[in-house]
């Protein structure tokens, strides 16, 4: 920036969009806000941190939609209290070099963000590659649409020899479902076939199981 900047300009080069109220977005807006507080005034003392305008869009009513409503309505007083502006039922509708074009829900008008920064948090998108395998393989089979389906050994669902791996963000670990087995898992360890597990029986169950399913015995 120079002083022969207008307002205008100088506000358009300190206003940062974030598109995408998920946790990558708001994680990214907190931690811009805290570097701007305490960093930016230290190596630019003539910036003044209420110059900068941090800016996060969200198309749906509430940031953090996947998790509870209580952590989401804490972010949002939060960031309010920052002045962190996040502006929700709110479509990018198209990104240029010097601004952010935006729409309401239920309204036709499209407004101009002027700013310099814009960082894309909407999500994530499996590669063509990966696609091309799931329709080959069976979208029967291979159901998820973020990415390949495995077994715990990585070896991907649906392909019968076991010759396909996959690892990474290209791929998912299918980890199997206790209430798929749950009638084998008791009668396994119901040895006196009553119909009912003891407490030994049932720890026995816990102990050899445990490892199979991580995410029940925890």
């Amino acid at each position: 920036m120079t002083p022969t900047q207008t307002l205008a300009e100088r506000k358009r080069l300190l206003h940062f969009v974030i598109v995408g109220g998920g946790p990558t977005g708001v994680e990214f807006a907190a931690e811009l806000a805290d570097l701007v507080r305490e960093d930016l005034q230290i190596y630019f003392p003539h910036l003044v941190a209420s110059d900068v305008k941090i800016t996060l869009i969200e198309a749906l009513d509430h940031i953090l939609s996947m998790m509870d409503k209580k952590i989401s309505d804490y972010t949002e007083r939060h960031f309010h209290r920052e002045n962190i502006e996040v502006l929700m039922n709110t479509f990018v509708k198209e990104v240029k070099q010097r601004e952010v074009i935006i729409q309401l829900k239920d309204s036709d008008e499209l407004k101009s963000l002027p700013c310099s920064v814009v960082v894309w948090a909407t999500g994530i998108k499996a590669r063509p590659l990966t696609n091309k395998l799931r329709e080959i393989i069976g979208l029967n089979i291979q159901s998820n649409r973020m990415g390949l389906l495995t077994d715990p050994y990585l070896r991907v669902k649906g392909v019968d020899d076991g010759s396909i791996f996959a690892l990474g963000d290209c791929a998912t670990i299918q980890m199997p479902k206790l209430i798929d087995r749950i009638h084998s898992l008791f009668e396994e360890v119901d040895t006196e076939h009553r119909g009912a597990l003891d407490v030994q029986q049932f720890r026995t169950l816990v102990e050899k199981k445990i490892t199979e399913f991580p995410q029940v015995f925890k």
